[in-house]
């Protein structure tokens, strides 16, 4: 189990392929069932979704860096900038 304290641990994916958040959501439920999934299929939507508080702050979010829009390495940014806001 990853979590330390049975809180189900958060993780946010951010691709523009579906079949790839599929994926990545599959693997870490064969590690541990209990972790919650919240996806964004570009950069600009993951920050939105961030801000706009429909998704809660993840313990781990993983950015797909090519994607249309804002890019991984580019909402890594941004959202360095608004930490304190998100």
């Amino acid at each position: 189990m990853l979590s330390d304290n049975s809180i189900p641990v958060h993780i946010f994916i951010i691709d523009d392929d579906v079949e790839d958040q599929e994926l990545l959501m599959e693997a870490f439920n064969e590690v541990d069932s209990s972790i919650k999934f919240s996806t964004a299929g570009n950069g600009r939507e993951g920050i939105n979704k961030l801000i706009d508080g429909s998704v809660q702050k993840p313990d781990l979010t993983i950015a797909d860096l090519n994607m249309p829009m804002i890019n991984g390495k580019q909402f890594l940014a941004e959202i360095e900038n608004r930490e304190e806001r998100i």
